[in-house]
């Protein structure tokens, strides 16, 4: 069974390279949440910014 994890983005351009990109980043990390990452999970993200300071985030295209 895939597992599901909840992804937090509160800077503008992560957001963006991962809505153009289609896939995460991540720092090399002792954590075992990075570790256990499979082909096939699934990434929720939640996009975070203080209100009147964000726009919204467009796709490429």
């Amino acid at each position: 069974m895939n597992a599901a994890y909840l992804v937090v983005l509160g800077e503008r351009a992560a957001i963006r390279w991962v809505l153009e990109q289609q896939r995460m980043a991540f720092p090399a990390t002792p954590r075992a949440e990075v570790a256990a990452l499979a082909a096939g999970d699934r990434l929720l993200l939640y996009a975070t910014g203080a209100p009147g300071t964000t726009r919204p985030v467009t796709g490429a295209g």
